[in-house]
């Protein structure tokens, strides 16, 4: 796992934890999920979103009910962190939640937005044993 942000974990309320309760016990085998901005980001589209997931749903499939009402540029990229650590987006929500649930019984996750930088690099290679050069196309990221 790789260090991503400090998060300022909000308290949790009596708010929290009585909505946190109450959405447990109508739904006991989904996740309730707190989306927020990353403290680095001075202003955003979206502050907070509370919603209610299913549990076998990935972070990659989390990204796209985020990413409609977030306005950012093509270049940059939509990174989610949980308890300072980048999630990748494999990552199961159920799983994650198991591991860093809070006491509201809600699972608190960060955005940011990185900037994206990608060098296309061309190269050629013989393939098939023919006298013919193959041209390739493969990303590198810095």
């Amino acid at each position: 796992k790789m260090r991503h942000f400090a998060l300022q974990i909000k308290p949790c309320t009596k708010r929290n934890i009585s909505e946190g309760k109450k959405n447990r016990k109508k739904c006991p085998d989904w996740v309730l999920v707190i989306v927020e901005k990353s403290p680095q980001i001075p202003k955003g589209d979206l502050d907070e979103k509370k919603d209610l997931e299913p549990p076998g749903l990935t972070i990659g499939q989390l990204y796209f009910s985020i990413q409609k009402p977030i306005h950012f540029r093509a270049e940059n990229a939509l990174v989610f962190s949980v308890n300072n650590f980048t999630v990748p987006t494999s990552a199961i929500v159920g799983q994650i939640r198991q591991e860093h649930h809070e006491k509201d019984f809600f699972l608190h996750i960060a955005y940011s937005v990185k900037w994206l930088s990608v060098k296309w690099g061309f190269h050629c290679s013989k393939r098939g044993g023919g006298d013919t050069p193959f041209l390739t196309s493969t990303p590198s990221f810095r």
